[in-house]
């Protein structure tokens, strides 16, 4: 028996490593190649796991503090494998530098998903062949493959697989399903999610026996007491509870049509997983609830219906906790706004309080997946059951000769690598000569993952750098990232620059406004390389006549005379300066202590008798009650001090005189408040005052 088991475990591990080599090609599949890390949520975690494992050991050990300064990052929250993330730092000694262990999890979730699916099938059909054959079919699942191609971590999905196997076997179960939940904290929390309702479905009997209940309540106690020491150990408190809850519940959800779409957005792209069936359309946060069954998948479906009405059934639990189970999840993937395609079908208002609770489990849609690989089970045992050995076998193999063409277009986006090429690379040589001047990489606005970000694949953390505020992480301190990002604001309107930092923005607005301030200032200088503005203080190369054309022709828009301007945010061209987000209506928000505006002007038609009217208003959700004042400074000379309720929708005049071409208008917010202290919302951004429009007269 035990040799059967060897050369069983043998076979899987073969099936395993060939689709492993089938998708990543043996390029990708080495672990010093870390080249193919350059898409979406992949280029984070190549760069936070280089910054975990150069940064020192620290308590909690999930800690990363240098990547995204101040915003209480974990290795949690850069989604990196924490288990593999520990274990590997302790070992960094003996690798390359470049080395990566995503594509060793790749094929680790790739033999455990094969493997744990045939213990299932086995269980229930006693026939090796069968089992095997049967278990492929959950390697080649297009929900598990897509993972694979953008959240590695979560493409874990034998986590629930165990969770099931679990319920199947007597021994030990309640040590397994604590160990289970316990491992997958370590692994992604979406997956803990998922198998800790798995668990309490089966153990919700408890409660109602007077014999099992104090069991219940001792054991749940003993499982929560360690869920927190993990998560504590990791980091997961190192964010503020509420800034743990994220927003998109309802939109990241589940469609009705999801089992027969083939239609998957991955890395920003569309793609089709079936030959046949033609793509449906569904509201855009439905990606998350991808679960396309395949033609083969779709009679799995059917044999799942009809089990609940024959008595040779594929149920691997009975027929309630069946029902429950698929309600539950469905119920939970689909939330309270139930869509069929792009009709909304049902909405369900949900108190606020709830709604944010709820927010836990944000991409909701993911919620399918212990329903969706339950359709297979039943599927494929159902079919065992209800014929005999050698044709349940035949039958087994012709589904899945079809499920193979019709999910071939999905699998050509996948052969050897082909959704992980990306091609935009930082090329210039300045990007080799910056990490020997500098310690750290910054940017003028932070923002996480920001379209900075994504044009520099695998730059901040392959270089040694030991900080960076431009990062990715999927749950992040709002107020810190804000406080942060208003300090860096006032540094700038100071004209101070770290001398330890170099800093990046892609953004010509935000160019012109460094121009302003560094004007009348030596030894700053302003690349532009691949498409990205850089600023240091110290000149490193010669500039090329391309950079410096851009640089000269980067101006501050004219402000004609007696015309209104409305004010929009715009990056890129327009009035704004720094320290300002879109209004909800027409005009701009000022957030943090300082915001800017900056125009040019004719001097031509300039006589000495010019008012540039601002129209000021004050957001009501913030209900200020006392004085709401700002100073105003032209050119950095101070100007006046108002008190902006006294102003509010009102114009204020700023004399403008003729000596200057261009002028820097700055406002110093005295007391800007967040509708998080007024307990609107969770929104931490400090919020003083909006403009709409202005206009320059004369």
């Amino acid at each position: 028996m035990t040799n059967i088991k060897f050369k069983i475990i043998f076979f899987i591990f073969v099936i395993s490593l060939s689709f492993f080599f089938l998708f990543l090609g043996f390029n990708f599949s080495n672990p010093t190649n870390t080249d193919w890390l350059r898409t979406q949520d992949l280029i984070s975690y190549q760069d936070a796991w280089n910054f975990y494992k150069n940064d020192d050991w620290r308590f909690p050990i999930g800690r990363i503090p240098n990547y995204g300064i101040e915003i209480g990052n974990s290795i949690v929250y850069a989604d990196i494998i924490p288990i593999f993330a520990i274990i590997f730092k302790s070992l960094k000694n003996f690798f390359f530098f470049n080395f990566q262990y995503y594509s060793i999890w790749i094929f680790l979730s790739i033999f455990l998903q094969c493997y744990i699916a045939f213990l299932i099938i086995f269980k229930f059909t006693k026939s090796y062949n069968y089992s095997i054959l049967g278990s492929i079919f959950f390697i080649i699942s297009p929900v598990f493959i897509s993972r694979l191609g953008m959240h590695i971590a979560l493409a874990s999905h034998w986590l629930i697989l165990f969770a099931f196997y679990i319920e199947t076997i007597n021994k030990k179960k309640d040590l397994l399903r604590n160990f289970n939940i316990l491992l997958s904290l370590s692994i992604h929390f979406s997956l803990t999610i998922i198998v800790a309702i798995i668990h309490y479905i089966f153990k919700f009997n408890q409660l109602f026996n007077k014999k099992e209940r104090l069991k219940f309540f001792f054991d749940s106690s003993i499982l929560l007491i360690f869920s927190f020491l993990i998560m504590y150990i990791l980091g997961y408190f190192e964010i503020p509870p509420y800034d743990g809850l994220g927003g998109g519940y309802g939109y990241f959800a589940f469609n009705l049509n999801s089992f027969f779409n083939p239609l998957n957005t991955i890395n920003e792209l569309n793609n089709s997983w079936s030959i046949l069936i033609p793509a449906l359309e569904f509201p855009r946060g439905h990606y998350e609830g991808f679960a396309y069954l395949g033609l083969s998948g779709i009679i799995f479906f059917l044999l799942f219906l009809l089990s609940f009405f024959v008595r040779k059934s594929g149920f691997i639990f009975n027929k309630k906790k069946i029902v429950f189970i698929s309600l539950v999840f469905l119920a939970s993937a689909t939330t309270h706004q139930i869509y069929f395609s792009e009709n909304l079908l049902v909405s369900i208002p949900l108190n606020n309080y709830l709604y944010g609770l709820l927010g836990i489990i944000r991409a909701s849609g993911r919620m399918i997946w212990p329903l969706y690989y339950l359709i297979f089970f039943i599927g494929i045992i159902f079919i065992f059951n209800n014929f005999t050995k050698t044709k349940s076998m035949i039958i087994l193999t012709v589904l899945f000769l079809i499920q193979i063409v019709d999910l071939s277009p999905g699998f050509s986006n996948f052969y050897n690598g082909k959704i992980y090429q990306y091609n935009h690379k930082l090329k210039d040589e300045i990007w080799s000569i910056l990490p020997n001047h500098y310690e750290n990489v910054k940017v003028l606005e932070r923002k996480n993952n920001s379209d900075l970000y994504k044009m520099m694949p695998d730059y901040l953390g392959r270089n040694n750098f030991k900080k960076t505020d431009i990062f990715n992480a999927a749950r992040l301190d709002r107020q810190k990232l804000k406080e942060g990002s208003y300090f860096t604001t006032k540094e700038f309107s100071e004209g101070y620059i770290d001398e330890k930092s170099f800093y990046l923005t892609i953004y010509n607005q935000q160019v012109i406004i460094m121009k302003k301030i560094f004007e009348n200032k030596k030894n700053y200088h302003f690349y532009n390389r691949d498409g990205i503005w850089i600023l240091t203080n110290k000149e490193l190369l010669k500039k090329n006549e391309e950079e410096l054309k851009k640089f000269r022709e980067l101006k501050p828009q004219l402000l004609e005379f007696n015309k209104k301007v409305k004010i929009n945010f715009d990056l890129n061209s327009g009035y704004q300066g720094l320290g300002w987000v879109t209004l909800a209506t027409d005009g701009i928000q000022s957030v943090g202590y300082l915001s800017s505006i900056i125009f040019s002007i004719d001097k031509k038609k300039c006589n000495n008798i010019n008012n540039l009217n601002i129209y000021f208003s004050l957001n009501e959700k913030l209900h200020v009650k006392e004085k709401f004042e700002i100073k105003v400074f032209v050119n950095k000379n101070f100007y006046d001090k108002i008190d902006l309720k006294k102003i509010n929708n009102k114009y204020f005049p700023i004399n403008i005189d003729c000596k200057e071409n261009n002028y820097l208008i700055e406002f110093h917010t005295l007391n800007p408040v967040s509708l998080r202290e007024t307990k609107k919302n969770l929104n931490a951004e400090k919020l003083g005052f909006g403009i709409n429009h202005i206009q320059l007269k004369n």
